[in-house]
């Protein structure tokens, strides 16, 4: 998960530390990855990555949730996020080669999803007994990723019920998004927590707009677009390094996080829900130059 290729000693690059829902995400991208350089030994990278994930898998009925024991973890979870993103590494791989033998898991953890949404839009984060260290849990970072995988559920099924979930969770998580967002300090000024979980929503938020917006038409398109680019345009004016807020000419482009984070990473993950938008942007007409010189 964590390579430190400065230390001298090279037995002692590699971290001792592990994030499943990172692992989870991996198959994703190199089944992508495969779209652009048609290597098959991408595709058994992440079937193999995929296999590993579904070796964790734990059924409750009709359900199915990943368990895992991070590092620095008193015991195993049930993350919300690992499901989602192993149902967008299966349907990532399932649009270069047959996904048949995976169809039951991809319904289990499809189901999953659909039983931790509440009527009001918002999921539960872990799937966890009383008296888990993290029953009750809430972060910024799952509910953009959970729409994502709706919204490919939805494109690979058909099936109303991923599209009404998502509908709910849409409306759910842009009330909390507005309101979130209206809560400043007296100076205008974001403390850390509040900042970091607006900021956090972000490009997985907007990825799921624009994965949903190509689905649908009518009122609730329109309103998915719209939505997305209110996001963005948030990050942007308070977060990008442009040519007038960056500090240094290596920072241009990337966005702030926290004062104890180079705009690094975090720059990545933004750039992605700035991807989201342009492509919205071009399906549309809206924004077109605005998110062409932003992504660039």
């Amino acid at each position: 998960y964590i390579y430190r290729p400065l230390r001298r000693d090279p037995n002692r690059r590699w971290e001792e530390e592990n994030n499943i829902v990172r692992h989870a995400l991996c198959p994703m991208v190199v089944a992508k990855a495969y779209a652009f350089r048609p290597d098959p030994e991408l595709l058994r990278s992440a079937r193999k990555g995929i296999d590993y994930s579904l070796s964790l898998l734990r059924h409750n009925g009709d359900r199915c949730a990943i368990w895992h024991q991070d590092h620095e973890t008193s015991e195993e979870n049930a993350k919300m996020g690992t499901v989602a993103v192993t149902i967008q590494s299966i349907l990532s791989l399932a649009q270069h080669t047959s996904i048949e033998d995976l169809e039951d898991e991809l319904q289990c953890l499809a189901n999953q999803l659909i039983a931790m949404q509440g009527e009001n839009g918002q999921f539960v984060h872990y799937d966890v007994p009383r008296g888990h260290p993290f029953r009750g849990r809430h972060n910024t970072i799952y509910p953009g990723e959970i729409m994502l995988a709706l919204s490919m559920l939805y494109e690979h099924t058909r099936d109303e019920r991923y599209r009404e979930s998502f509908h709910r969770a849409f409306r759910y998580h842009r009330s909390w998004f507005q309101r979130t967002r209206r809560n400043t300090q007296d100076d205008g000024i974001y403390n850390e927590s509040t900042r970091v979980a607006l900021i956090s929503f972000e490009p997985w938020g907007i990825m799921a707009m624009n994965n949903m917006h190509r689905l649908v038409e009518g009122e609730a398109a329109e309103e998915y677009a719209e939505f997305a680019f209110e996001l963005v345009h948030f990050m942007d004016e308070l977060f990008h390094f442009d040519f007038g807020r960056a500090q240094y000419p290596d920072y241009l482009g990337g966005y702030f996080k926290t004062q104890l984070e180079l705009p690094a990473i975090n720059s990545c993950t933004y750039t992605e829900g700035l991807a989201g938008a342009f492509a919205l942007a071009l399906r549309t007409g809206e924004h077109f130059d605005e998110r062409r010189i932003a992504l660039l």
